[in-house]
């Protein structure tokens, strides 16, 4: 019996852990169980109601975690560890292909062949946009992306059991703007577990790239393929036809810019017209240029336009533009053959022997087509008019003609004293010579000073003002010597100012001349105050023995021309003022004298108002007097009139009494 109460209370307690069915069952089996059992047993089963079921859930727990590890952790797979993912910046912005990146940093403690991932995805993108991230390995390698997926797959492979810390740098180029949001997944690679790292997102905003401007856009054209491109070359070329490849006349550099400045010229497509003669050619390098035309469109990145010629002479005009924006234009000269020819005087007097190389330079001449353009490249020649004097007979220029189509001569120093005059042609000799200049004329001159004369260019400055000092050499006839070095024309000391100069030195004894008029000059500065001032010197062993004797040069008179006329207008003003202080004078007296006249005026006023008013007075009596004789003599006629009516009466009265009268008789 004891045995079997103990396994009835063994079976009890099992019932009360994992209750059930096997609650029921032992309630059915033993009905017949002592009164005070059962008590106890209901008893028990209620108080451990409660701590049951928390002894459930925990057992439950249990049981789920070991049925966890079992399904994924196999006995020969490692298991990876406190992994994590984490990024630089979680924005960006940027502008329209001007690439962004981020760096994404992975971490985990893993065993020696185990690998995580980062999945890339867009998770949106501007409509229209179907760029990916490029992912690159810390190592720079940039990362393919796997079958089947459609983003980029980054794998951070350990080289030994341990703690696991890679870099990748997600690149993203954006073609459009707007917003791109780009997810970065960690996942499993060759590792089984579960990620611990939560997914990160990197928003890029894309903002539109600023257009181009024409004002900080660049434009140089050089001559042929070009070589340096920071300055534009004046540009003549022949008029005959080339359009072979890298044959250009001339190349024009475009750098396309916005206003930040950016350099746009790679993502930038132009076009160019020309006006005039030539063609057109595109290319992103001058020496691949071919001629294609006259209104032309290169390709994304060209930014070299070719100017080739075409067999017409004339001024070509190349307008370049970015869509309807004009960025640049140029010009390129196409000449023709030598229409006409002018020539300079440069150097006017010509010596007898090398003294000085006054030859050098002496002639220049330009030679123009029928449009007045330059012709550059060709070589002239000069001829003299007496060749006793000067032995030129189509001496040829230096070379070439340049750029502008001038030509330079250096003449053969002169045979002789005289005057010849000079030709400039376009021939070798008679018989080629087809052009000509009109004629210039040179001296061959003395190369023997016989006197010096210095001048200042004004007579008159101001205060500290600039100056030109001219030395003018001589000969005997009072002709300018030619050009050339003479020394000792100036004793020891030079030229000396009565006054301190600055500016260049005057006090040097020999004498260079250059220019038509065969002179040397200084620039000086004048005193800052009020003077005379002149140069003097003694004449040197380069001169004759009566020219070596003191000389003095014209006078410079330094005034303060402000100041005085300063004073003077002071001056006027003071006189002035005195001519206005006497005409206030005399405006007084004939004040004092108009306000005498006035009054005298008023009292004859007043007297002969009196008058008027005694007059007045004296009218309205007669006046009235009148009135009243000629009431009274009214009165008086008006009486006798009566007086006449009654007396008419009366006499008619006699009158009838005397017809009766006489009727009785």
């Amino acid at each position: 019996m004891s045995s079997l109460k103990s396994h009835t209370t063994k079976f009890l307690h099992r019932v009360r852990i994992f209750g059930g069915e096997f609650d029921a069952s032992a309630r059915a089996t033993h009905r017949k169980a002592a009164l005070g059992t059962v008590s106890r047993a209901t008893i028990e089963r209620k108080s451990m109601s409660t701590k049951t079921t928390l002894k459930r859930v925990a057992l439950v727990a249990v049981a789920a975690t070991g049925f966890g590890l079992l399904s994924v952790v196999p006995s020969s797979a490692a298991v990876h560890q406190a992994d994590t993912l984490t990024i630089a910046s979680s924005t960006a912005s940027t502008t329209i292909g001007t690439p962004v990146s981020v760096v994404l940093s992975q971490s985990y403690i893993a065993a020696a062949t185990e690998t995580l991932i980062i999945t890339t995805s867009i998770n949106a993108a501007p409509a229209g946009s179907s760029v990916l991230p490029v992912l690159t390995a810390a190592g720079g390698t940039p990362i393919n992306g796997s079958a089947g997926i459609s983003s980029l797959i980054s794998t951070t492979t350990p080289t030994g059991a341990g703690y696991v810390s890679t870099f990748t740098t997600a690149t993203l180029t954006p073609t459009h703007s707007g917003t791109y949001i780009i997810k970065f997944t960690p996942g499993l690679g060759s590792s089984t577990g579960v990620i611990q790292a939560t997914p990160l997102t990197w928003t890029v905003t894309v903002a539109a790239v600023p257009p181009i401007t024409a004002a900080n856009s660049t434009s140089f054209v050089n001559a042929g393929q070009g070589t340096t491109f920071t300055a534009d070359e004046a540009i003549a070329a022949p008029k005959a036809a080339v359009v072979t490849t890298g044959g250009q006349k001339a190349t024009i550099k475009v750098t396309s810019k916005n206003n930040v400045p950016t350099d746009l010229s790679s993502t930038t497509t132009l076009s160019a017209t020309i006006s005039g003669p030539g063609t057109l050619g595109f290319s992103s390098a001058p020496g691949t240029m071919t001629s294609t035309g006259r209104a032309i469109t290169g390709t994304i990145g060209d930014q070299y336009v070719g100017v080739f010629s075409d067999g017409t002479a004339g001024t070509a005009t190349i307008t370049i533009s970015a869509g309807t924006l004009v960025l640049a234009t140029e010009t390129v000269v196409f000449y023709g053959s030598i229409s006409a020819i002018a020539s300079t005087v440069v150097n006017p007097v010509i010596a007898t022997t090398n003294v000085g190389g006054s030859a050098t330079g002496a002639i220049t001449a330009i030679a123009t087509d029928s449009n007045g353009n330059a012709v550059a490249g060709s070589t002239l020649y000069i001829t003299s008019s007496d060749l006793t004097v000067l032995n030129a007979s189509y001496l040829a220029s230096t070379g070439v003609t340049d750029g502008t189509g001038k030509a330079t001569f250096n003449l053969p120093v002169g045979l002789k004293a005289g005057s010849v005059n000079l030709v400039v042609g376009n021939g070798t000799d008679a018989t080629t010579t087809t052009i000509t200049a009109a004629p210039v004329s040179v001296r061959v001159g003395s190369e023997t000073p016989a006197s010096v004369v210095v001048t200042f260019d004004k007579a008159s400055y101001v205060l500290g003002e600039k100056a030109t000092v001219t030395v003018a050499l001589l000969d005997a006839s009072g002709a300018a010597v030619a050009n050339g070095t003479y020394a000792n024309i100036f004793a020891a000391g030079g030229l000396v100012a009565n006054f301190a100069l600055t500016g260049d030195a005057t006090n040097v004894t020999s004498i260079t001349t250059s220019g038509s008029a065969g002179t040397k000059t200084f620039t000086v500065f004048l005193p800052a105050y009020q003077a005379d001032v002149f140069l003097s010197a003694t004449g040197g062993t380069g001169l004759p023995a009566a020219a070596q004797v003191a000389l003095t040069s014209t006078t410079a008179s330094v005034s303060n021309s402000a100041s005085d006329a300063a004073t003077d207008a002071a001056n006027a003003a003071t006189d002035a003022a005195n001519y206005a202080a006497d005409a206030a004078d005399a405006a007084t007296t004939a004040a004092e004298e108009a306000t005498a006249a006035a009054n005298d005026a008023a009292d004859a006023a007043a007297a002969a108002q009196e008058s008027a008013d005694a007059a007045t007075a004296a009218v309205v009596e007669l006046s009235t007097k009148v009135s009243a004789l000629v009431d009274s003599l009214r009165a008086q006629i008006t009486s006798l009139g009566n007086y006449v009516a009654k007396v008419a009466a009366a006499l008619g009265r006699v009158g009838t009494a005397l017809n009766k009268v006489l009727a009785k008789k």
